[in-house]
């Protein structure tokens, strides 16, 4: 994407993707009854933790992943867009004057904290769309901000009925680490995160 500016207009200048979003495909899925297949929601996923990743080897956070900010061209493309509120992770911290930015249902424990962020910030984001893909529903659903904080704070993924559901173990052992509130104790970098993805896919990665 390209910055520029026209007659004193700062905008953005992005890349069209012919397609659908994420947040669109669960909505007309959800809408008929049906959910996203694992193996696509999981190849999904991985193609987003590979995009993160080239984004997090130059410093940069995302802050606001969600199904509504992966875009899925008809060519089979997964694209994650809108870095329109993206940090450097050495600036600081991810807010401003305590500010909290991007999307309250996807933030990780440390975002909803205001806390300094790094890359493993997003891959709890991804984590949420992981599970929001295979289930067609939110992991944090609704209710006031502060009962949203809250829950993702003080979740606890590995007791989660929920997560416990889904059949497939090694991929309820995805989410688990994903998912956890001590960033410490999940995936340590977007390429793991993807590795141990297309692993459930029986691919190797590049």
């Amino acid at each position: 994407q390209e910055f520029a500016q026209d007659e004193g207009t700062y905008y953005i200048v992005m890349e069209y993707v012919a397609g659908s979003s994420g947040s669109a495909l669960v909505k007309e899925l959800r809408s008929k009854g049906k959910c996203l297949s694992a193996d696509l929601a999981v190849y999904i996923v991985a193609e987003a933790s590979r995009a993160l990743g080239h984004a997090h080897s130059e410093g940069v956070v995302h802050r606001d992943v969600s199904p509504h900010n992966i875009l899925l061209s008809y060519r089979g493309a997964v694209k994650v867009a809108d870095f329109g509120i993206a940090k450097v992770a050495s600036s600081g911290t991810g807010t401003a004057m305590g500010v909290f930015k991007g999307k309250l249902r996807y933030a990780s424990p440390e975002q909803a904290r205001l806390l300094p962020l790094d890359g493993r910030s997003d891959l709890f984001s991804l984590g949420l769309v992981l599970f929001e893909l295979l289930s067609g529903e939110p992991f944090f659903g609704r209710g006031r901000a502060d009962e949203i904080v809250q829950a993702i704070v003080s979740h606890d993924p590995e007791k989660d009925t929920r997560v416990q559901a889904i059949d497939a173990t090694p991929l309820r052992a995805v989410l688990v680490r994903a998912l956890q509130v001590d960033r410490d104790r999940r995936f340590a970098s977007a390429m793991e995160m993807e590795q141990a993805l297309l692993g459930l896919l029986g691919v190797e990665g590049t």
